[in-house]
């Protein structure tokens, strides 16, 4: 996942098909005013060990800057393999506190959806 604006406050979720999930915050460990800590992408790693659906989610908490939000998730099959492939999604993310469904990832072997 990339972004354009490194004082935007956001969660990431990641729900599991068990309704498990883990949740990253871009402002988890950054200093106020740090500019060498300012981040504009994150990696994440999901495999198909687990079958069914993944829901990726973002929840929107704003910005000190008024720039518009735009969020772009890369997402790779086959990592690795002579067979891989990636989509690539973009997002305008405006509406704040809101939790909102980026996309779902189904099935084994995963593809993307929505």
């Amino acid at each position: 996942m990339d972004w354009n604006d490194p004082d935007a406050n956001f969660d990431v979720q990641f729900v599991n098909p068990r309704n498990r999930f883990f949740k990253w915050n871009s402002f988890e460990g950054k200093e106020e005013n740090d500019k060498a800590q300012l981040v504009y992408s994150k990696e994440y790693f999901i495999d198909d060990y687990m079958k069914g659906d993944w829901l990726i989610n973002v929840n929107y908490k704003g910005s000190k800057t008024l720039n518009p939000f735009y969020m772009k998730a890369t997402i790779f099959f086959d990592y690795g393999m002579p067979s891989q492939r990636s989509v690539v999604k973009l997002f305008k993310l405006h509406l704040k506190n809101v939790n909102q469904q980026l996309f779902k990832l189904s099935g084994n072997p995963m593809t993307a959806s929505k």
